[in-house]
């Protein structure tokens, strides 16, 4: 007898079951009983399209004994008896024959399907394809004799993903490798990924793995396709949440943008300790825009631990930098803090950075600014002729306190012909003159110099860090027992100035703290000028809760030399303000002359009338300065259309649960033609269609300035 295929009779024989086949010309009429082995009937099912061919017929137990070489072919079984296959798959049939004497034995019979239009067959192998619904019976002949059995083809199911949704995962760390379910169709599958979280990957076998770089809820798209041709796909949106992690990701972003950080960085942050004491913090790190930092410096001050200076190493700081210019920052100078910052996607260098790791809501909690550096300007001799300053903090009875001047300097470091209004809690020395002071050499690696000023004749102390030739900010460096722990930045100005230079629309945002309303102080409004007089302004002020909304008018006058502005009929406690070379969108640093020691910055408004299409694209946000420990520091991004702001922020905050990474924000913004507006129920806005200052303004809510700025 021949053996049609070496590998499916073998199958059929195996060593250990107990199967044989006839030798080489052995057929049905003349089998030897000697040469066979009684044995159980072998069926092969192929399915999900598994490539085989049919056992020919094989010998099998059954009755009778003896026989002998006369015995003749009785009859012929076909397994599997009665299958079922879906269309498109394929079966692999085998049988048996019976002789008179009852031995079993194999044969090559014929097969024959009997409707080929539901499934064919190969008539020496058996192997059957299932063409389409329908019932055909299969038949095998040999010397006459034929056995046959009943195949049943059903319809393909329609392809489906089953897997309905994912496990948790944590930011940083391995996520649990997850196998996704696919029915129906035609088995194998293809899967192929959509849409992933960064750092997830998804096998062509169906398997998610891989390590998550951003926390918060995604949607994981995802694909599958059968081996149909033309394939048929599936497609499933599958809910996945990734847990904050540590270090750089303990932030609510994705990597896979480090090269947007890329250089050296000022920051400059201001805020509370975990005791609810004023805090500062500013300094100058190296991005290589690859997630690493090479190095940096830094100086702090805080109530306790007094001023600080420290090295920031390279071996446990890093970063990573999302898609959507949202990052996590690790600085490790001592012990590793970790902060939460975006970056300006029209402006690279430009961005809000907030500490984000009070994950119990009673610790340190800071926020301000992060600005890319000009390594040219590391040098006294790049110093501009003139600089204003702005400054806030808290003395040691912790009462606000603001400051704003102006002074010229020189080549050598020398600082001369100063000028200062000092707010202590209440207590104003206005319109200090004739300070003096000293810059000292700066570092070539990060920008960093240490600058003396004295004004009313105490001598301050600061570090600085220079961002660019026109600008630096200031960390101040003398413990609580002897001044303020203060913070600001000083703004090239120049050093003549008359009422023209003061014309047009302006808008401003002041931050302070009241301390008879326990509580936030802050101010927003609008002025013009008409060189002459304020022809006409807004201010909006919420202090501890309580908003009010009132309109302006008075008259102002510029000094010529100092560049500072004096306004009166402004309320009871008229501002005071000293005029830049409009840097960074700030064109004036304000001192308040109230209880509440209020300070901020004023920007030009020119470009109106405003509306809600002045408000275009995508724009950073963060908190102005924070007023005390208890109100919430924010960073994010907001993209604006038509009026309709849709973007994800980061919110440290006091109390449990003190971090939230993620937080979807959707909000509609009405802006009215003088730049005033709405921003949501219990809001109040002012922007320049760059900038926007704004105030959540909720009956008895602690209030604070946002920033959002492009």
């Amino acid at each position: 007898m021949r053996i049609a295929n070496r590998k499916v009779a073998e199958v059929c024989k195996g060593s250990n079951d107990g199967t044989t086949s006839l030798p080489k010309g052995v057929d049905f009429g003349r089998t030897n009983p000697r040469q066979i082995r009684r044995t159980k009937p072998i069926a092969i099912i192929a399915l999900f399209t598994i490539i085989s061919v049919g056992c020919q017929l094989g010998k099998h137990n059954g009755g009778g004994g003896g026989g002998g070489n006369n015995a003749q072919l009785v009859s012929i079984t076909v397994t599997p008896p009665s299958p079922s296959v879906v269309v498109g798959e394929q079966l692999a049939f085998s049988g048996y024959g019976t002789l008179s004497d009852g031995s079993q034995v194999s044969g090559a019979a014929t097969w024959a399907s009997s409707s080929t239009a539901v499934a064919t067959i190969n008539p020496t192998s058996g192997f059957a394809t299932a063409v389409q619904a329908g019932t055909t019976t299969i038949s095998a002949t040999y010397q006459g004799i034929t056995g046959q059995t009943v195949l049943t083809v059903t319809a393909v199911s329609n392809l489906a993903i089953t897997t309905s949704s994912l496990p948790q995962g944590t930011a940083g760390a391995a996520y649990p490798s997850t196998q996704l379910k696919a029915s129906g169709g035609t088995a194998p599958y293809n899967w192929t990924p959509v849409s992933l979280p960064n750092g997830l990957n998804l096998s062509s076998g169906g398997a998610v793995s891989g390590t998550p770089s951003g926390a918060g809820t995604f949607t994981a798209s995802v694909q599958v396709s059968d081996s149909a041709v033309p394939p048929n796909t599936a497609t499933a949106n599958l809910s996945i949440t990734i847990a904050p992690g540590s270090g750089v990701y303990a932030c609510g972003n994705g990597s896979g943008n480090e090269q947007i950080l890329n250089g050296k960085y000022a920051f400059l942050l201001s805020g509370f300790d975990d005791a609810g004491h004023a805090e500062v913090l500013g300094g100058s790190f190296t991005a290589d825009g690859a997630g690493n930092i090479t190095g940096g410096e830094e100086d702090s001050n805080n109530w306790a631990s007094g001023p600080l200076h420290s090295v920031i190493s390279a071996t446990g700081s890093s970063y990573t930098l999302g898609a959507d210019n949202r990052g996590c920052l690790v600085l490790s100078s001592g012990k590793p803090v970790t902060f939460s910052f975006a970056l300006s996607s029209s402006n690279g260098g430009k961005g809000h950075i907030i500490e984000f790791d009070d994950s119990t809501g009673s610790g340190t909690r800071m926020a301000g600014i992060v600005r890319l550096q000009d390594p040219t300007s590391f040098s006294l001799t790049q110093l501009q002729p003139n600089y204003a300053f702005g400054m806030h903090g808290w003395d040691a009875s912790k009462n606000p306190f603001a400051a704003a001047g102006s002074f010229s300097s020189n080549n050598n470091g020398v600082v001369s012909n100063g000028f200062a209004d000092l707010n202590d809690g209440g207590t104003v020395t206005a319109g200090l003159t004739g300070i003096s002071g000293t810059i000292s050499s700066l570092s070539t690696a990060s920008g960093r110099g240490s600058m003396t000023y004295s004004p009313g004749g105490t001598a301050l102390d600061f570090a600085i860090y220079m961002v660019n030739a026109n600008e630096f900010v200031l960390v101040g460096a003398d413990p609580i027992t002897s001044a303020p722990i203060i913070s600001g930045q000083a703004i090239a100005t120049t050093n003549s100035f008359s009422s023209t230079s003061l014309s047009g629309p302006y808008m401003f945002g002041l931050t302070g703290y009241s301390a008879t309303a326990a509580g936030g102080d802050v101010t927003i409004g609008t002025i013009s000028f008409d060189t002459v007089s304020i022809a006409q302004g807004n201010i909006s002020e919420d202090r501890a809760g309580a908003f009010t909304n009132n309109p302006v008018s008075g008259t102002y006058f510029v000094d010529t030399t100092s560049g500072r502005v004096t306004l009166t009929n402004i309320g009871n406690h008229p501002p005071v303000v000293y005029l830049t070379n409009p840097t960074d969108g700030i064109s004036g640093f304000v001192v308040g002359t109230d209880a509440s020691a209020s300070s901020g910055v004023g920007e030009s408004q020119s470009g109106g009338p405003f509306s809600a299409n002045s408000l275009s694209g995508t724009y950073i946000l963060g908190t102005m300065s924070p007023s005390d420990s208890v109100t919430p520091n924010y960073v994010g991004l907001l993209t604006f259309t038509s009026g309709i702001a849709t973007g994800t922020e980061d919110v440290s905050k006091s109390g449990a649960n003190g971090l939230q990474t993620g937080q979807t924000i959707s909000q509609t913004y009405s802006i009215n033609t003088d730049g005033t507006g709405t921003g949501g129920p219990s809001t109040a806005v002012v922007t320049n269609g760059s900038t926007i200052f704004f105030v959540d303004v909720t009956p008895g809510r602690d209030p604070e300035i946002v920033v959002i700025e492009q």
